[in-house]
């Protein structure tokens, strides 16, 4: 090894030594878990090109995004990071979270995950990651997950919620308020971002708050809701139709796991039934 390289080898060693001692970053961290992926790498070569067409496609990849947040891909897992500690970053991490979701749907897996507030640290020139935060998003999404859904601690959720009793009413606190209608308490006490749950407020007519989340994936044409909507509600029936068919003869959990995800569609349908007129044809569910 030169001297140089030895030298900026013994400062990497000094900076992350400087880093354990003052502790890590506090962050918000998200992980995504494609369901079934690893089955499929193991037995199809196209692995990689499905996953880096789900990552470039994905709408939260873009400049401003990524002023707020990092992302690193391990397989079949996605990791998404805050670069700063504020609610606007953990909105940005949400956002991102739920449009991977959607592109792996799209792809013809289901997914899921969780979001936590904890220390992390990561040296990108060395690719070494240490991080509690991973540790515990890791555990709730293999744990206690379960379902597709993504679950979000109470700390995350608690933080989130403050202001939105604000009566100011600029851009930041319209989208704090936009996310408080899809973020949940589910039947098991978890926090959840619902699929599909901000779909059925754009059917109320023109919604202005969604007009302030047009980076979303759900939003592509904010001229036209309604033939907007209509071909997403389409596009995710036709994705659930596949993924029906693709697991139908697979054990009971599979079928379970779609199944709660395919309730959340077809319940999201119904609402938006009563505003615009749609194709109200919901996709089976298994019998269990």
């Amino acid at each position: 090894m030169s001297d140089d390289k030895f030298i900026k080898l013994a400062e990497r060693s000094i900076n992350m030594e400087h880093n354990a001692e003052n502790g890590y970053m506090v962050c918000f961290l998200g992980i995504i878990d494609i369901l079934g992926f690893s089955d499929f790498v193991n037995n199809n070569e196209n692995a990689v090109k499905l996953i880096t067409e789900i990552i470039s496609n994905s709408l939260f990849i873009n400049e401003s995004q990524l002023e707020k947040i990092s992302y690193k891909m391990m397989s079949d897992t996605l990791i998404v990071y805050t670069n700063e500690n504020t609610q606007y970053a953990l909105l940005n991490l949400i956002f991102a979270l739920e449009n991977f979701r959607i592109k792996c749907l799209e792809k013809g897996f289901l997914s899921r995950g969780a979001v936590v507030q904890d220390k992390f640290y990561l040296d990108k020139d060395y690719d070494i990651m240490v991080s509690p935060a991973f540790i515990e998003a890791y555990r709730l999404e293999e744990n206690d997950a379960c379902y597709p859904r993504i679950l979000i601690t109470n700390k995350v959720y608690d933080f989130l919620m403050e202001n939105l009793e604000s009566k100011d009413d600029c851009f930041y606190i319209k989208k704090l308020k936009f996310v408080k209608n899809y973020i949940e308490n589910d039947f098991d006490n978890f926090y959840v971002v619902r699929p599909f749950r901000n779909i059925d407020i754009i059917a109320k007519a023109i919604y202005p708050n969604y007009k302030d989340c047009h980076g979303h994936i759900f939003r592509t044409n904010i001229d036209n809701d309604e033939e907007d909507l209509n071909r997403v509600l389409s596009d995710i029936r036709n994705w659930l139709i596949d993924i029906y068919k693709d697991i139908e003869l697979k054990d009971a959990s599979v079928r379970r796991k779609y199944n709660y995800f395919a309730r959340e569609f077809n319940e999201t349908l119904e609402k938006c039934s009563k505003y615009i007129d749609i194709e109200n044809i919901k996709v089976k569910l298994f019998k269990l």
